[in-house]
């Protein structure tokens, strides 16, 4: 078993067992195709999987066509014969695993096309100088809750130097994170916050010294969706990830989440623990993420429960599966 730790929150990470460490495998190459990344790079691989999907989807497309529309110009069995299950249904059947084959292409597709922008975002950090001179108070007599103490680290913003401490969480207090001057140990109100909207307004270039992002264009070329002609209109704290538009692939939790009234709906997800921005999520994002989780993993049966909803995806990868191997038996046949 590989065990990661993430010593800095004292969390684990994840653990692989042999077996995971299979499925991954399997996974990458037959799933994610790395393998033309590895032989090749990214665009490659995306083009040759979008080409391929998109094939897939139109032959499902052509299916619901035939079976759907233009049912009647096809022959029918004949009136007494002998029909059996199968064929008897097989209309129906075919515009089922149709529908089934055209959403996992479909929203396949969609996925991997969003590969092929340029994921910055693990390069978007805060990391600035701080003088031996601004801590003006030694860490040692601050007045801290070493119960709950996790670690405590260093943060500049608003030309001040602040401590920040975090606390575990226990079955009476949430876990929590303060903000204590560094200059003349006063303690920040809704510190996390005030850090968080400080690292958006920096983040999307904006003067670091300007609260409201009304207040102060980044540049003069801005779009309309920018950030800093916005206004922020909902913050929120999110310990959990979110399987529609904060999934676990974005891998940074706690977070804290900003909402801007901009045109396509901006949020910022921002980590400041590290100081990091762990997402920029617009509606184009949104969008791609909606259909990835309804169209492709089903997350509108989330009312029956994960087991249900597993069981339904594994039927419908095991139906496709079959049509595709009948359908690859009879064309050798004929």
């Amino acid at each position: 078993m590989d065990v990661y730790v993430e010593t800095a929150s004292s969390q684990l990470a994840t653990f692989n067992t042999d077996a995971r460490k299979t499925f991954l495998w399997l996974f990458d190459n037959f799933h994610s195709w790395s393998f033309l990344e590895a032989i090749s790079n990214n665009i490659v691989k995306t083009c040759i999987m979008v080409a391929l999907l998109s094939i897939i989807a139109l032959s499902a497309l052509s299916g619901i066509l035939i079976y759907g529309v233009l049912w009647k110009k096809f022959k029918k069995p004949k009136k007494g014969s002998k029909i059996g299950f199968l064929r008897l249904y097989h209309r129906q059947i075919g515009i089922c695993i149709s529908l089934l084959t055209l959403t996992f292409a479909f929203s396949g597709a969609y996925h991997i096309m969003n590969k092929l922008k340029l994921n910055t975002i693990q390069n978007v950090v805060y990391q600035p100088t701080i003088n031996i001179s601004e801590l003006k108070i030694p860490n040692n007599i601050l007045n801290l809750d070493l119960d709950r103490l996790s670690n405590i680290s260093l943060v500049k913003f608003k030309k001040q130097v602040y401590f920040q401490v975090f606390y575990n969480k226990t079955e009476d207090l949430p876990e929590e994170t303060i903000y204590i001057n560094a200059n003349d140990s006063s303690k920040l109100n809704n510190g996390n916050l005030e850090y968080a909207k400080f690292l958006a307004n920096k983040f999307e270039n904006k003067s670091e010294d300007t609260e409201e992002p009304e207040m102060e264009c980044c540049s003069s070329n801005a779009t309309e969706n920018a950030i800093c002609k916005a206004k922020l209109i909902k913050t929120s704290v999110l310990y959990k990830f979110d399987d529609r538009e904060y999934g676990f692939v974005f891998k940074r939790l706690p977070v804290v989440k900003l909402t801007y009234n901009t045109p396509n709906h901006t949020n910022l997800y921002i980590d400041t623990k590290t100081s990091r921005l762990a997402a920029k999520i617009a509606d184009a994002d949104r969008y791609e993420g909606y259909s990835f989780a309804f169209l492709h993993k089903f997350h509108y049966l989330d009312w029956a429960g994960k087991n249900f909803r597993d069981f339904f995806i594994l039927l419908a990868a095991l139906l496709i599966l079959t049509v595709s191997l009948l359908g690859l038996m009879i064309f050798i046949k004929k």
